[in-house]
């Protein structure tokens, strides 16, 4: 077995005899997949190692005219950790009167964000989202707060990232002219 983290390869000797296969698997209490078949006596197969923890064992299943025989355990390495989301930059919080509005680009390999609304009185709102944009509204105008993304893992292959805040101030409020009397 040569590689590391997710990108592996299986290196295999074999004896087969006529109208036996052999196939390789990965195994563990997460995970059983095909790696794949040795064709010839010799050779590699690469293949992606699922993330996850503990071990995996590489198991040679033989197969005689298509019957299950023996199955060898011919190799074993450590789960590559999960994945690390990375950060969501240039994030921008606008705030028009009572509604703020979130924009921050794509993280590569998010599928969700979670934002987080802290307001100044006390006032909070989550919201889970597939879509880069967000609204909130109604804010109060008085209140000032705090807005927090954070990418989100899938826990099979990303872990979530880090968060990014972004602070946003009271609305400033218009007040209409007095008419002069007179």
């Amino acid at each position: 077995m040569t590689g590391r983290g997710e990108h592996r390869r299986l290196v295999y000797t074999v004896r087969r005899e006529p109208g036996e296969t052999v196939l390789f698997y990965q195994v563990s209490a997460q995970v059983n997949s095909l790696v794949g078949s040795a064709h010839g006596g010799h050779g590699s197969i690469p293949f992606t190692a699922t993330a996850g923890s503990g071990r995996r064992q590489i198991i040679a299943q033989v197969y005689i005219d298509g019957a299950p025989q023996a199955r060898t355990v011919v190799g074993s390495y450590p789960a590559p950790g999960l994945q690390r989301l990375g950060k969501v930059r240039a994030l921008r919080v606008s705030r028009h009167g009572g509604r703020v509005t979130v924009t921050f680009p794509a993280v590569p390999g998010a599928k969700l964000y979670r934002l987080y609304m802290a307001l100044s009185n006390g006032t909070r709102r989550m919201l889970v989202t597939k879509a880069r944009r967000a609204v909130f509204s109604p804010v109060f105008l008085d209140a000032s707060g705090t807005i927090t993304v954070r990418p989100l893992g899938d826990g099979v292959y990303t872990a979530s990232g880090p968060a990014t805040r972004e602070r946003f101030a009271v609305a400033v409020r218009t007040t209409a002219k007095h008419k002069r009397r007179g």
